[in-house]
């Protein structure tokens, strides 16, 4: 979870907003639009920054795992690493 402006929002795969956010009350979430939905329920969009530490942690541990990252505001979008062309 990440504090920005004051207000609490999330950065990461997206898979797992729930269960961060739902113990932060309505009052202390980031409020930026555009909001996405899981389970029903409309959360904040991804923290346009991390720390950096955070990022490259996740990038190393995909990389390791024949993936790369691509950011969105819906989370972290992990894809496949391509074969070089030859």
């Amino acid at each position: 979870m990440l504090l920005f402006l004051g207000k609490r929002s999330w950065w990461g795969c997206g898979k797992h907003v729930p269960s961060i956010m739902d113990s932060v009350p309505d009052g202390q979430r980031c409020v930026c639009q555009p909001r996405i939905s899981r389970n029903k329920q409309e959360y904040p969009p991804m923290a346009k920054q991390a720390d950096w530490l955070v990022r490259n942690a996740a990038a190393a541990v995909l990389w390791t795992r024949g993936m790369r990252v691509r950011w969105s505001a819906e989370g972290v979008v992990e894809e496949p690493l391509e074969e070089p062309k030859k």
